[in-house]
């Protein structure tokens, strides 16, 4: 069963707290839920809160406009002595990775986007590299190549299937 679609990336670890609305974005202002975080390095839970800080991030755009996160989030103090780092952030990784400024969903979308663009020269070239398996002299590459409008992403995928 799917999901239902909703303004934030994973309603079960933030909560809004307010909409902003700007000439050229959204931003949504969120915050986390949970009370403790685990530490990355060692996985010690810990509620004991150092400091917050805030990390805008983009999100997939909401009906046409550009939509921005701005996370509150905190650091922690690690609570295990043995642990070789003593602050740490608390990670949400089905919104945003460590450091990104995408959401994993727009990162998601973005790959999607790349995946598509790239699979139109490579399923051309296969069906050319396929027709001089068949009859070597039936197509001439380097001409095919050339010929074509986004020749530079072909020759180098000629380059690297005439190595094998």
């Amino acid at each position: 069963m799917a999901t239902p679609a909703t303004l934030l990336p994973d309603p079960a670890f933030l909560h809004l707290a307010r909409l902003e609305a700007f000439p050229q974005n959204i931003t949504a202002i969120v915050t986390t839920i949970s009370s403790e975080a685990c530490c990355p390095s060692c996985q010690c839970s810990s509620e004991k809160v150092h400091s917050r800080y805030v990390r805008l991030v983009a999100d997939l755009p909401w009906t046409g406009w550009a939509m921005r996160l701005e996370l509150r989030t905190r650091s922690f103090f690690c609570l295990n002595a043995e642990c070789p780092r003593q602050i740490f952030t608390e990670r949400l990784p089905s919104v945003v990775a460590p450091y990104a400024r995408r959401t994993t969903r727009l990162t998601n979308v973005f790959s999607l986007i790349g995946f598509a663009l790239i699979m139109d020269p490579i399923i051309w070239f296969i069906g050319i590299f396929r027709a001089q398996q068949l009859h070597p002299f039936f197509v001439d590459l380097e001409e095919t190549v050339f010929a074509c409008p986004c020749h530079l992403q072909r020759l180098q995928f000629a380059t690297l299937l005439r190595r094998f």
